[in-house]
């Protein structure tokens, strides 16, 4: 530092410090040596400090050519079921041609492996894997059953489920402009498999929430169907249950009818032959054996009228049903039973008779005392007969076929 320039530092510096200290202070001298070597070490270093450079323009750098040397990543597709064979020849070949294969993630089974090293190096090793048949490098072109108006649904808002349909199986997918022509999936084949099903997939799940209006056809009211509103799928769903219950009634009506014209084929009308004046005996007090016997055997009886004596009592039903009822009655009316009884015929074998009647007629008497009824045998090859009170001829009957349903099931034990 020159000694003009010190010169003046010591002087500001004594005169800000005049008014605190005096210059022959210590303090003051220490300060000022101080001062005045660090005033020399700044000079050094601003002399030592190179001046720096001057900048220059920058320039574009110039654009370089990918050579053969250029190290690149080569997409290698593998079918799945190739793969564990595809790992086992792979390293010996990698390590001849000097590259280097990425195995993708173990869940994703359509992203390819990547090749990496120099491109003529990872082509060479592309093809012999392709020769050896350990890899799928045929590409192809297929398009989704997909309907023109429906396109939309395809491609998503903004695009958004193309790009995630290509970006998910690694495929190319092109729309036609005119959409009239069908949309373009290309790229490995299992891949284009995926990408295809996937978006028919999500086509139809659109469709299916989309509110519709279906008509439900009906031979009874074409003019004016049932139409069904809502979501796709439950609007098919109720239409195909409401046909199918449709059909299902048409189908019981038209049994009906048919079981109604057979049994007006199978009905009739037959007249009870009785002595003249034995009608009475065959009506009962109060027609209650007339009701009884309609009751049992689910026939419709008209009685004379009272203006004709000689007039006849008419039996309608089931031509079976009506001639059994025909016959109880000719029997009350030739019987002469008492006022409140009526008969029951037991609908049982001809050699089940036996237990009934019991040895010597025992069990036909212990049927009198227990029930208060009457067995009685109009003829040798008829069917027996219980005689007694509505009531009472009830509760014999039914003793009478729960005893013979468990003879016959202690036969049937012992065979």
């Amino acid at each position: 530092m020159a000694a003009c320039e010190l010169r003046s530092f010591y002087e500001h510096l004594r005169k800000e410090m005049c008014p605190r200290t005096s210059p022959s202070s210590p303090d003051l001298e220490d300060d000022v040596a101080f001062a005045a070597q660090m005033c020399k070490v700044k000079a050094i270093v601003k002399k030592a400090r190179p001046a720096p450079p001057k900048r220059r323009a920058e320039r574009p750098l110039p654009s370089v050519q990918p050579s053969a040397d250029s190290v690149v990543s080569l997409p290698l597709y593998v079918t799945e079921k190739d793969r564990r064979r595809f790992l086992q020849q792979a390293r010996k070949a990698a390590e001849k041609y000097g590259v280097k294969v990425v195995r993708p993630h173990a869940g994703n089974l359509v992203a390819p492996f990547l090749v990496q090293g120099k491109r003529e190096a990872a082509r060479a090793f592309i093809e012999r894997m392709e020769v050896r048949g350990q890899t799928r490098s045929s590409d192809e072109t297929a398009s989704p059953d997909i309907t023109p108006e429906h396109y939309g649904k395809a491609i998503g808002k903004g695009g958004a489920r193309l790009k995630y349909i290509s970006e998910k199986y690694g495929v190319r997918v092109s729309v036609p402009k005119d959409r009239e022509s069908p949309i373009a999936v290309s790229g490995q084949s299992e891949s284009v498999r995926g990408a295809i099903r996937e978006m028919e997939e999500l086509v139809r799940q659109d469709l299916l929430k989309r509110r519709v209006a279906l008509p439900v056809k009906s031979h009874e009211h074409p003019q004016s169907p049932l139409v069904v509103e809502g979501p796709l799928d439950a609007a098919e769903r109720a239409v195909a249950s409401i046909q199918l219950h449709v059909s299902e009634r048409r189908r019981l009506n038209e049994a009906y009818a048919e079981e109604r014209r057979r049994r007006e084929e199978l009905r009739g009308t037959i007249p009870v032959r009785v002595e003249p004046g034995g009608s009475g005996m065959a009506i009962g007090k109060g027609a209650f054996r007339v009701r009884h016997v309609a009751q049992r055997h689910r026939v419709r009886i008209q009685l004379p009228e009272r203006n004709k004596p000689h007039g006849q009592i008419l039996v309608t039903g089931l031509k079976e049903d009506a001639r059994a009822a025909v016959a109880e009655l000719e029997l009350m009316a030739k019987l002469k039973l008492r006022p409140e009884h009526v008969l029951v015929p037991l609908r049982i074998k001809s050699e089940e008779h036996v237990l009934v009647l019991g040895p010597e007629g025992c069990r036909a008497a212990w049927l009198g005392r227990e029930f208060g009824v009457r067995v009685v045998r109009p003829s040798a090859d008829g069917p027996l007969m219980l005689e007694g009170g509505v009531e009472a001829m009830a509760r014999a009957e039914a003793h009478v076929e729960g005893m013979l349903s468990q003879r016959r099931l202690a036969t049937a034990r012992r065979f």
